[in-house]
């Protein structure tokens, strides 16, 4: 499996990997008007954020607490690419892993909205029973997934 961190179950059965971490941004499309230098500066913008029971989200509000942020209008929406969709309709300004929208961003049609303030990044990992790996998983663990990242 490849997921995410936090992982749960069995610790002691399950071989956890980190293969890469990946940062989280704010973006905007390219002619939204936006001055944005810290967190404090988008609380009264329109940000579309990750439901609030996920852990994305939670990080978040850890880091916005923090910095004494409040977003006052949000929308909240359940997976990376319907907020994507909801950014380049024009509704606001993204909360999301930089590398599901850097194919936007090289295109021109997103802009990253850098902030000062240090975002929380996902950790992904490769999770496996190791006595339960049979060879053909394991030639390509070892042959093509560790060797692309």
């Amino acid at each position: 499996v490849i997921d995410t961190s936090p992982i749960c179950g069995n610790e002691k059965e399950l071989h956890i990997e980190e293969l890469i971490h990946v940062n989280h941004i704010f973006v905007k499309r390219k002619e939204d008007n936006v001055n944005a230098t810290c967190l404090k500066d988008l609380e009264d913008y329109q940000v579309i954020l990750p439901v609030s029971r996920s852990s994305h989200r939670k990080r978040l509000n850890e880091v916005a607490n923090e910095n004494h942020v409040r977003f006052n209008k949000v929308i909240s929406i359940e997976n990376s690419e319907t907020i994507r969709e909801a950014v380049l309709q024009g509704n606001g300004i993204g909360y999301i892993l930089e590398g599901l929208v850097q194919k936007d961003i090289d295109a021109g049609i997103l802009e990253k909205v850098d902030i000062k303030e240090e975002l929380p990044y996902v950790t992904v990992n490769l999770v496996y029973i190791d006595k339960y790996l049979m060879n053909a998983p394991k030639v390509f663990i070892d042959k093509y997934l560790k060797s692309t990242i």
